[in-house]
C-alpha cells in the first residue's frame, strides 16, 4: 500500500484536536496517513511538530502510544533536539522521561545540550546536565555543584 504524509495544516489540526482530547493518540498512530502516494510515513514528524507548538499534553499522548522519543523527522530534527531549540523546558522532561537519549544530534549535527546552550536556555541546559550527570551515574554531591552556579 502506498501512502502519502500529512500536510503542514493537517498535522497543526491533529495536534489540536489531540492536545484538546478530542482525537486518541492509538487511534491516530495508526491512521495518520492516507493512501495515495509512494512516501512512507513519517511519524516523528508529529512529535516534532507536537514539541514546537508546546503541546506537552499531546507530546505525553505520542509517547504513550508507543512513539520513540528518539525518532528522527523527515526534515532531521528529533523531538529532544527540537525542545532545546525552542526552549521547551516542561517538553523537554516530558521526553526524558520518556528514556530520550541525550546524546543523539540532528542531521546538521547538534545535540541537545547544544541548542540549549546556543540559544540562552539555561534552566533547560541545566536540566540537560543534570540528566546526563545522572545517565553517567554521578550521585547528589557530584551535581551540587550546579546549586552554587
Amino acid at each position: 500500500m502506498r501512502y502519502q504524509t500529512n500536510s503542514t495544516g493537517e498535522i497543526a489540526t491533529t495536534l489540536r484536536l489531540l492536545t484538546a482530547g478530542r482525537l486518541s493518540a492509538l487511534l491516530l498512530v495508526g491512521a495518520c496517513a492516507r493512501p495515495v502516494s509512494p512516501r512512507p510515513v513519517d511519524r516523528a514528524n508529529l512529535l516534532v511538530s507536537a514539541v514546537r507548538a508546546d503541546s506537552v499534553s499531546a507530546v505525553r499522548q505520542l509517547l504513550d502510544a508507543g512513539l520513540s522519543p528518539d525518532t528522527m523527522a523527515a526534515d532531521g530534527t528529533r523531538p529532544l533536539t527540537e525542545a532545546a531549540r525552542h526552549g521547551r523546558l516542561v517538553a523537554a522532561r516530558v521526553l526524558l522521561d520518556g528514556e530520550a537519549r541525550l546524546d543523539l544530534a540532528d542531521s546538521s549535527g547538534m545535540r541537545p545540550i547544544d541548542y540549549a546552550i546556543d540559544t540562552g536556555h539555561r534552566e533547560l541546559a541545566e536540566l540537560l546536565v543534570r540528566a546526563t550527570m545522572q545517565a553517567a551515574g554521578a550521585g547528589p554531591e557530584a551535581m551540587s555543584w550546579m546549586d552554587a552556579v
